[in-house]
């Protein structure tokens, strides 16, 4: 099943390496109702919709990190094992949002949420450091929604062991991906699948650099 979790009129969709166990367990403690997305009758357009995104590429790499957790008898040293699993998904955890989304995907209403900047903000009299968490808040505050998020709250931290298998998934991707020209990225492999995302993540963060700094944003790995 592919779900999300409403209250009153706002609709969360949860998306799995999205922050999707923070979030399902906080909106649960604070009354939100889990729905399946796929079968149901809801008229989105009756809801604000909502949810997290964050770097394509990082998202892959943590979904197939993910993967190969839950399926230790992959052989990684096998550079021909190593190389299907790089340049594919398995699974939901390393799938593009516009497949698991589907037409909800491109609703424009959809309000995203960049889990994975931090954002030198200089609209305030102090400036502040502004990451995922905060900019979740900000949109908690503005829609009256009574719930905080904080470092706290944050579920299934990457322990040691699944950050040394991240670095050695990038180090495999960048073995095996044909070019690494970025005006070229969407020609490769992890550029065809992710396509729709690509374009939904710059869109997402080049509104919130707009919206809240003139500074450079700085990614989260």
């Amino acid at each position: 099943m592919f779900g999300g979790y409403i209250k009153d009129h706002f609709l969360y969709i949860c998306t799995p390496k999205n922050g999707s166990t923070t979030f399902s367990t906080l909106l649960s403690k604070h009354g939100w109702q889990y729905v399946d997305l796929v079968d149901n009758e809801l008229d989105y357009e009756q809801f604000n919709v909502w949810g997290h995104i964050t770097n394509p590429d990082n998202r892959h790499t943590k979904g197939l990190a993910e993967y190969l957790r839950l399926n230790p008898d992959i052989d990684l040293s096998n550079d021909s094992v190593a190389k299907m699993l790089v340049t594919g998904i398995f699974d939901g955890h390393a799938a593009s949002l516009s497949m698991l989304l589907g037409p909800l995907f491109f609703l424009p209403t959809i309000q995203w949420i960049p889990l994975d900047i931090k954002i030198n903000n200089f609209t305030r009299d102090t400036p502040v450091i502004l990451n995922g968490n905060d900019l979740t808040n900000e949109f908690f505050i503005m829609n009256g929604i009574n719930i905080r998020v904080t470092d706290a709250d944050i579920e299934n931290t990457a322990d040691k062991k699944n950050l040394e298998l991240r670095q050695k998934i990038i180090e495999l991707k960048n073995k095996f991906n044909p070019t690494t020209d970025p005006t070229q990225y969407n020609s490769t492999w992890l550029g065809s699948y992710y396509r729709f995302d690509n374009l939904l993540y710059a869109e997402v963060t080049e509104k919130y650099y707009k919206s809240h700094t003139k500074k450079s944003i700085s990614w989260l790995n």
